[in-house]
Formats: structure tokens, C-alpha cells, sequence
């Protein structure tokens, strides 16, 4: 059985048109997992509900640390026309795990899939992600396919384990970088997902402290400080 349709694949690759690589690569970083963690970083500081957003960067966390476990697991090699380097195996996709989680996460607790146009733009930017990495014939459709249903899983799982409470979310991330650890041998990555959950788990302690925003202005004096330090860490 072909999980990856590295025929399917095959065939679209051919399919899509010549000369849009640089449009494929702007989506596929929405899934980069330096920039989702400079977004949340910045929406942490721009947005009210500051726990929601927090336990949304926890779900990043469990979802790095399924990545990482996953990939160590599988060790699939990624298509030999890919149009740009990439790190690690490729299945399952890193991005389309990733960008289901965290976005996913954000809109379970943000509350955003109440409103169906909503739901919709946050269902297809998980859907661009996923697709550009095909576009960019880093991995095969059914590499993202299975990315996303098992971000879906993770998250689900991770929302029910965690029931919406900060330090519980990065408690479940510092479990699952166990095994990355494990699987992996101690890759760089998973000690990378470790020490970001531990961090995080013990930030969350703590953030209640954090001051509530007293005006839209203020959050976005926040982003237009804090935009170039994350393009500095990129």
C-alpha cells in the first residue's frame, strides 16, 4: 500500500505551473517552526487572552515533540526533485503537523471556529501550508495528508490530556520529547523540544503575572518592537 501516493504525486508535480516557487516557499514558512514560534511569541504579546495563547504555544510544543518522534521513527527518505533543501526524513510532514496544531490550537482556544468564515481561513491556511510543501516537491501528498490527520489527533489529545490549562499543555510537551529523545538518539531537535517545554512549563507558572493590555494601541506598540527582534532571530 502506497500511504505516500508517490504516484499521485508524481502526476502533480507535472501539473503545477513553472515559475511560482517563490510564492510556494512564502506559504511554506508559515509552518517553519522558527517563524510559528516568533508569531505565537508576538500574539502572546499583542493579544489580550494571553493564557488561551499560551496554551496554544504549549500545543506547538507536543506537536514539535511528535514531529521530532515521528520522523526518528519513520526515517522516510523525501523526493529526490525536491526544489529546495530540507532537514530532517519526510514522512510524516513537519509543516502540515505543525501548522494544524498550532493554528488549530489557537483557534480552539481563541474560540475562532465559532465563526464559520473563520474556521474556513484557518482550515485553509493549514491547507496552503500542506500544499506548498508538495509544490515545492519536498514531500508527497500523502506525507501531508498524514501530517495533518495525525495534527489533528495530537491536538485533540493534547487539548483533552491538558483541558485548556497552560502548565498542563507543556507538561504533556515535556512528556512527548521522551521519546523523541528516545527514538532519535538524542538529536539536537529533540533536546531542542525538551528545553523549549521546560521553559515553558515553568513560564506558565508564572503568568498570571504578566500585565493584561490596556488598549489595541499598546499591543501593537508591542508588535511593531517586537517584529524586527523576530526577524533578527530568523
Amino acid at each position: 500500500m502506497d500511504v505516500r501516493l508517490t504516484g499521485l504525486s508524481g502526476a502533480l508535480f507535472d501539473l503545477l505551473p513553472p515559475g511560482l516557487e517563490p510564492a510556494y516557499f512564502a506559504v511554506t514558512l508559515l509552518g517553519d517552526t522558527v517563524v510559528v514560534t516568533g508569531l505565537l511569541t508576538l500574539l502572546y504579546w499583542a493579544y489580550r487572552d494571553r493564557t488561551a495563547t499560551l496554551t496554544a504555544v504549549g500545543y506547538g510544543f507536543v506537536g514539535f515533540g511528535a514531529i521530532v518522534a515521528l520522523k526518528g521513527f519513520f526515517a522516510a527518505p523525501r523526493p529526490e526533485v525536491a526544489l529546495i533543501a530540507a532537514h530532517g526524513s519526510g514522512f510524516p510532514s513537519g509543516h502540515a503537523l505543525g501548522a494544524t496544531v498550532v493554528y488549530g490550537g489557537l483557534a480552539l482556544e481563541h474560540g475562532w471556529l465559532e465563526d464559520r468564515r473563520t474556521a474556513a481561513g484557518v482550515a485553509g491556511l493549514v491547507a496552503a501550508v500542506a500544499l506548498s510543501r508538495v509544490a515545492l516537491r519536498v514531500h508527497y501528498l500523502g506525507d501531508v495528508v498524514v501530517g495533518v490527520a495525525v495534527g489533528v489527533v495530537v491536538l485533540l489529545a493534547a487539548r483533552g490530556l491538558a483541558r485548556g490549562i497552560p502548565r498542563y499543555t507543556f507538561g504533556v510537551a515535556v512528556w512527548l520529547a521522551v521519546p523523541a529523545l528516545y527514538v532519535t538518539g538524542g538529536s539536537a531537535d529533540a533536546w531542542g523540544v525538551l528545553g523549549g517545554a521546560v521553559g515553558g512549563l515553568l513560564a506558565s507558572l508564572y503568568v498570571s503575572a504578566a500585565p493584561e493590555l490596556r488598549s489595541r494601541t499598546e499591543g501593537a506598540a508591542l508588535v511593531a518592537v517586537g517584529l524586527p527582534l523576530v526577524g533578527v532571530a530568523r
